[in-house]
């Protein structure tokens, strides 16, 4: 598929690699797919990366999305994720708090997402300078897998408009 410039929106098929790499936690596993601007995906407990399949297979281009594997959620902290992903991006130990968020970002919530409401999802929007919030229709906590060609529209909007 390609936009009105002729730039490609999505790969035809797309190559989803298992990675690793050491953190001061021990081994972290993630998928990845695509290549450029590098995008997190994060799990919901009690899932795997593997939630994130559909959106790994259809990576808009002049992206790489990479999708970190917590099997055991219940067993680490907020602090601990957020310290094995920034670890993952290459950056410093950090857990900055929303408002100290730069950078352009997304908050995705399904419609009737009980578990994360879209009030709490429209906070979270709020206290993001650069945010954009994506209210995916018919969807719960798991937008991505409930309705993934909607929700990978979302998130392609999002990330082409930052091209």
């Amino acid at each position: 598929m390609r936009d009105a410039r002729g730039a490609m929106l999505y790969a035809a098929w797309m190559t989803i690699q298992r990675r690793s790499i050491e953190t001061a936690r021990g081994d972290m596993k993630w998928l990845e797919a695509g290549a450029g601007w590098p995008v997190v995906l994060l799990h919901a407990f009690p899932l795997a990366a593997d939630m994130w399949r559909p959106q790994l297979e259809a990576v808009p281009d002049g992206w790489r999305f990479i999708a970190p594997d917590y099997m055991s959620p219940a067993s680490i902290t907020m602090d601990d994720y957020a310290s094995d992903v920034f670890a993952l991006m290459g950056r410093p130990d950090s857990t900055p708090a929303l408002s100290s968020i730069s950078c352009s970002t997304i908050v995705i919530v399904g419609e009737h997402d009980e578990i994360t409401p879209p009030a709490e999802s429209e906070a979270m929007h709020r206290a993001i300078a650069r945010s954009t919030l994506c209210v995916i229709p018919g969807a719960g906590h798991l937008s991505s897998l409930e309705q993934p060609a909607t929700f990978s529209r979302g998130l392609a909007d999002f990330l082409l408009a930052r091209l």
